[in-house]
């Protein structure tokens, strides 16, 4: 039985693998970012902290950030900071929609922004 990588799940919908590369591209917009592809998911991380995860369940693929949603953007998100995978990047956005993804990249920069993490 052969293991399917994360970025071939991505890849088999053309939504998904969209989607993927709009928030990747978001995530990796910033000086310092750096991106590692495992089995399970993607890892963001600057300075070496975690600071972003991109992972797939089913077909929706889910946005995992050390962050909390800004007051003026309405996005779907589940608390997962109970779970110790997820203990370092609590909040969990669905990405199943075009519109989630802009919202998701609005949190992305709101989230960088509080960091203090400038754009390349």
């Amino acid at each position: 039985m052969s293991v399917i990588s994360f970025d071939e799940r991505v890849r088999q919908d053309e939504k998904n693998s969209a989607f993927y590369d709009s928030v990747r591209a978001a995530l990796l917009s910033y000086y310092g970012v750096k991106s590692r592809c495992s089995i399970r998911c993607d890892s963001y991380r600057y300075r070496g902290k975690l600071i972003a995860k991109i992972a797939i369940g089913g077909r929706t693929l889910k946005l995992y950030l050390d962050a909390s949603v800004p007051e003026g953007i309405k996005a779907s998100k589940v608390d997962k900071g109970a779970i110790d995978a997820y203990s370092e990047v609590p909040l969990l956005l669905p990405l199943k929609s075009g519109v989630a993804v802009r919202k998701a990249i609005a949190v992305i920069d709101s989230m960088m922004k509080d960091k203090g993490i400038v754009k390349a």
